[in-house]
């Protein structure tokens, strides 16, 4: 049986509802992000070039953008069964230049600066507005002429999906760009509602009620990156049959809403040896200095957020998953312990070892692996970069660390986590840089107190050449390193 040939335009909502479709029903013929419906049906952009981003797939939809694709791409589809959109990417409205071509506001243009650099007398036009309306109102009526005439028997699905105004763990979800889910539903309804009458499409929805946000989402937190049950739950509606209980299909190289490398930039390690440590890394120059990046993760994702700085910044990237986390699926957090394959530690600095890098080398974690960095960066006298590490995890109690030292104590690990004043002496102090969100319900109990400890420990620490970063984001109390706090951080690596 043939597989039904999917289009999409849209954001990630359609993209990662897609990955819930059945894989041996469904095939993903081309992919549209990141262009307003303003811009798809207004003229290309000559009076200046697109930035150039370091992520092919970045550069792709920026480049779309400027050249308004959609107008080309609808004519030359072939065989399509289904059109999937949302409207979710025409949040951040758009820009209208003076020659009357139009370029959307995206994650893109924002994170590389460019639109600070566009022609005098460019306007902004905000989502929402009534300008904006009435010219999005336009362009979708064009789309929809486009769709008509080439593809009339194609069935279209428009995914209105209420912003979640909480989390699965009952959290508010983080405002998107200073606009939260609340402000957001009411004016996106009206797009929604306009473009369903006017492309005669399916207008796929959930209860306001069931859409939630996923605590941990591969996009990171926010209002249109839902659970897993919403994704189902759009998959049935569509197909009217069950979803797979979990994504069928790589995710798509950017599909999110912040920049990432492409899976490309990516591969395995030559040589790698352990099957249990899942392990992949881009090294362009080995004489480069390359940041370890240990991972909270269970699998390599061609997604990542740590990319675009990282590349801005001139380095390699080694990323390696906890390695108990490889093995137990069951577990959240491993902490670097181990497994079946032995104990995590000796692992790392084996994996990293085999590479014969030439150049400077420094460990990086967060929360549970930021730990890890540090026993790394302790073990090799090589600097530490850490964002709200879990320090002292063996006292908290929880159901997670429990687990992780029963499973240690089962493969003959038990001597795998030492607890902070227990630390190896390295035999000079390191540099150990760190970012805590003070507003973290951790961060006074496992994090802070940690910190301060080992800042103020001679022995291990270099006081001079490290350093503590406080910052408060009661909003988003366990966000990822932002791009600027994590140049900020690797710009002050002093390997001297």
């Amino acid at each position: 049986m043939s597989k039904a040939r999917v289009f999409i335009y849209g954001s990630c909502v359609s993209r990662d509802t897609f990955d819930f479709l059945h894989a041996d029903e469904f095939e993903l013929v081309q992919y549209i992000a990141r262009q307003s419906a303003i811009s798809a049906y207004t003229k290309s952009v000559e009076l200046i070039d697109p930035p150039a981003l370091p992520s092919p797939f970045q550069q792709r939809v920026l480049s779309d953008d400027f050249r308004s694709s959609l107008r080309t791409t609808i004519p030359n589809l072939r065989d399509i069964d289904l059109v999937l959109m949302d409207l979710t990417d025409e949040r951040l409205g758009v820009y209208v230049l003076p020659d009357g071509s139009v370029v959307t506001r995206s994650i893109e243009l924002i994170e590389s600066g460019f639109e600070r650099n566009l022609p005098a007398g460019s306007h902004y036009i905000p989502f929402g507005t009534d300008l904006h309306f009435q010219y999005w109102s336009a362009g979708i009526s064009e789309i929809s002429k486009l769709f008509s005439e080439h593809l009339p028997r194609t069935a279209i699905a428009l995914l209105a999906v209420p912003w979640a105004e909480r989390s699965e763990s009952g959290a508010r979800t983080p405002e998107s760009f200073g606009v939260n889910a609340r402000d957001m539903n009411p004016v996106m309804d009206a797009y929604t509602t306009h473009a369903a009458q006017a492309l005669n499409s399916h207008l796929i929805s959930i209860d306001p009620a069931e859409a939630l946000s996923a605590d941990d989402h591969r996009w990171g937190p926010a209002p249109f990156h839902y659970s897993t049950s919403v994704y189902r739950s759009l998959v049935h509606s569509l197909t009217g049959k069950p979803a797979p209980e979990f994504p069928q299909k790589p995710i798509e190289p950017g599909s999110n809403d912040v920049p990432f490398a492409p899976s490309g930039m990516v591969a395995p390690v030559p040589g790698q040896r352990d099957p249990h440590l899942a392990m992949a890394a881009r090294i362009e120059d080995p004489a480069a200095t390359t940041i370890v990046v240990l991972e909270n993760a269970k699998k390599i994702t061609d997604e990542w957020r740590l990319s675009y700085p990282i590349k801005q910044l001139g380095f390699n990237y080694v990323r390696i998953c906890d390695p108990t986390l490889t093995e137990n699926p069951e577990l959240k957090f491993g902490w670097g312990i181990g497994g079946q394959g032995g104990p995590g530690l000796p692992r790392i600095l084996d994996a990293v070892s085999r590479l014969d890098l030439a150049g400077d080398v420094a460990f990086a974690g967060t929360g549970a692996m930021g730990y890890v960095a540090l026993r790394c960066g302790i073990a090799t006298g090589f600097p530490v970069l850490t964002h709200n590490p879990d320090l002292l995890w063996q006292s908290s109690g929880t159901k997670s660390a429990h687990r992780a030292v029963e499973l240690a104590k089962a493969n003959g690990l038990h001597d795998q986590f030492p607890i902070l004043g227990e630390l190896p002496v390295p035999d000079s102090p390191i540099q150990l840089l760190a970012t805590v969100n003070a507003a973290a319900p951790t961060a006074t109990v496992r994090i802070l107190p940690g910190l301060i400890k080992l800042l103020n420990d001679e022995r291990r620490m270099d006081q001079h050449r490290s350093s503590l970063n406080l910052f408060g984001n009661s909003k988003n109390k366990y966000a990822p390193w932002t791009h600027a706090q994590f140049t900020d951080l690797a710009s002050k690596l002093n390997f001297g």
